[in-house]
């Protein structure tokens, strides 16, 4: 988990189609996890969350999250904070 948080932060830039995607593919493992008996990390978590937010609500579900993640995810999405 902590290898494909790490991979998702690598990405440069992300297009609508692109964001859509990546949460398509993050809620499909999310899935398979909870079907093992597993859980999503924390990061893995905020990740999806922040892809998921619109550009109006990224500053508010931002506000609650690790500034790594939100400055990376903004970035890929070309949000400003």
């Amino acid at each position: 988990m902590h290898v494909f948080c790490e991979e998702i932060l690598k990405i440069h830039r992300l297009t609508p189609h692109a964001t859509k995607q990546l949460i398509t593919d993050i809620d499909y493992l999310c899935n398979v996890l909870d079907d093992l008996g597993l859980h999503a990390s924390e990061s893995m978590k905020n990740i999806e969350e922040l892809l998921k937010a619109t550009g109006e609500e990224y500053g508010d579900v931002a506000e609650h999250m690790p500034q790594r993640l939100c400055h990376a995810i903004g970035g890929m999405r070309n949000i400003e904070l």
